[in-house]
Order: C-alpha cells, then sequence, then structure tokens
C-alpha cells in the first residue's frame, strides 16, 4: 500500500505544483499512519487469540527482563514494527514553522494550543480501543486530571491492578515516550480543530464516533467526546473499544 501511495505520488508531482506535491505527501503520511494502526489491530488479535488478557505496549527501548509472550512490539509477542512518530520531524520545526492547526511535518499536525501548551497529534486515529483492559474490572486509578494528559498517562501505564493494562493510555504511550492519551480538556482542542486537523469520525454514533480521554470520571467510567457536536459523556464503562487520537506537546 506504502509503495503504491509512493510510486503515485512521485508521477503526479511530474505533472503539478508544490500544492500537488503537498497534497500527495499527506496521503503518503496517511497510509503510514493507517498501516501502522492496522499493524497495532492485526497484532492486538493476534494476542487476544493466544490468551492475552493485557497486552503490553511498552517501546522497546523501555522493556525490561521477562515474559514477552504478550508484547506487541516483542518477537517472543506479537512482534510489530515500533514506529516512533515524533522522529518524522526534526523538533526545531515543531516549535517554529507550525503556526496554525492543520499544519504538518512528518507524521506530526500541530492541533493547537491547551494550557499554554503546544499539542501535536497524527493525521488518523489510532483505532477502537478498550479505556481499561475490556474487563468489568472496575478500578479507581487517580487519572483524573481534565487539563494533563501526560500525568493521566503516566499514571495508567505505571499501574499494575484488575484494570491493567489501560489499553488507549498504553496504546498512545506506544507511539513514543511523548505521546499520551489527552486529557479531556486537551480533546476538546482536538474537537474545536477538527476540520482543521482531519481525520476524525464525525458520524456520531457508538463506537467510532465517540473519543476516549484519560480523563477518569468514576471506578467504572472515564469522560468521552463525541465528535459530532462536542457533547462530553461519562457512558458507556471504561470496557467499551472508543476511537483513540493520541497527542505530544
Amino acid at each position: 500500500m506504502l509503495f503504491a501511495a509512493l510510486s503515485y505520488a512521485v508521477s503526479r508531482s511530474m505533472q503539478g505544483g508544490s500544492t500537488s506535491i503537498e497534497n500527495e505527501q499527506a496521503q503518503i503520511d496517511q497510509a503510514v499512519v493507517d498501516n501502522y494502526t492496522a499493524a497495532l489491530n492485526v497484532g492486538k488479535m493476534r494476542l487476544e487469540m493466544a490468551g492475552c488478557s493485557s497486552i503490553d505496549y511498552t517501546p522497546p527501548a523501555d522493556q525490561v527482563a521477562g515474559d514477552k509472550s504478550c508484547h506487541m512490539f516483542h518477537p517472543d509477542g506479537a512482534n510489530v514494527s515500533y514506529q516512533d512518530f515524533s522522529a518524522t520531524c526534526p523538533t526545531e520545526i515543531l516549535e517554529t514553522a507550525l503556526g496554525n492547526p492543520g499544519d504538518r511535518c512528518g507524521l506530526i499536525i500541530y492541533a493547537g494550543t491547551s494550557g499554554g501548551n503546544r499539542l501535536y497529534t497524527t493525521p488518523a486515529d489510532l483505532g477502537q480501543i478498550a479505556w481499561n483492559n475490556g474487563t468489568s474490572n472496575w478500578t479507581g486509578t487517580g487519572a483524573t486530571s481534565t487539563s494533563n494528559g501526560v500525568t493521566n498517562t503516566d499514571t495508567l501505564v505505571a499501574l499494575s491492578d484488575a484494570g491493567t493494562p489501560y489499553q488507549a493510555a498504553a496504546a498512545c504511550r506506544g507511539l513514543g515516550p511523548e505521546w499520551y492519551l489527552p486529557a479531556q480538556e486537551e480533546l476538546n482542542v482536538l474537537y474545536v480543530n477538527r476540520s482543521a486537523i482531519g481525520g476524525f469520525n464525525e458520524s456520531g454514533s457508538l463506537p467510532a464516533g465517540y473519543y476516549w480521554s484519560s480523563t477518569e470520571y468514576a471506578n467504572s467510567h472515564a469522560r468521552h467526546q463525541r465528535f459530532n457536536d462536542g457533547s462530553v459523556f461519562t457512558h458507556p464503562p471504561k470496557d467499551t473499544a472508543l476511537s483513540v487520537r493520541c497527542v505530544r506537546r
């Protein structure tokens, strides 16, 4: 799929100007995200079929010794090839050249600001993922910040309890050490700028049209937002697979 997209972009660039090249680069970037998301989804199904109720998304550099049979990126597990999305754009470009929501560099899109922090996201959703481990083992996590998704995600990926792994947060951290599941206020920035960013599901239907935040509401529920009108909900519960779009600062 990626080779076909690249070939198409090259052939079209011979005929058009810079706008055409930019559009085709965006298509390639989208294909890369889609391909990676598909690989993660296939890996998730493979591990679930192997009996893994908990999936480890720890980036390879942060792995420690132990059983890796339920690891997304380890050869003993799903053996999905890990990709750090942050590596696709130099830091100096992120900080200086991207000024408007929707501006893009590599696989990173400037999303806007929240609490004085610049937020970046990807060109596509990461898929539909449960907030917890997909069970009704309801556990309070303490990840209750409405503004700081970094703190929430750090809390969730470090836990070892009945709700572990907290799959939506762990999947975002799987994109790279700076990536996280947005808190409710940060998720709302994505909603407000959704047209400029692109790639969101705005159908208004469950589960695809609803996006998880990292903000816990109760032992069994977390906040999520419907992207056709911006409404915020706390139902359905944490074990429901809703859409996930990750961010970084």
